[in-house]
């Protein structure tokens, strides 16, 4: 596999993860997202796998 291929494979993760972010937090302000320790910890820690 190329490098140029693994690239995009680390780019699409990277997209899917924001996207699951922006879903899990839609309905937050900065003060409930910050007050929630789960929805917290899994956006800013979290990874594709």
């Amino acid at each position: 596999m190329s490098d140029q291929r693994q690239w995009r494979f680390c780019i699409d993760d990277m997209i899917a993860f924001a996207e699951k972010v922006v879903a899990y937090t839609e309905d937050f302000d900065q003060t409930a997202f910050v007050n929630s320790d789960l929805t917290y910890d899994a956006t800013l820690r979290g990874e594709v796998s």
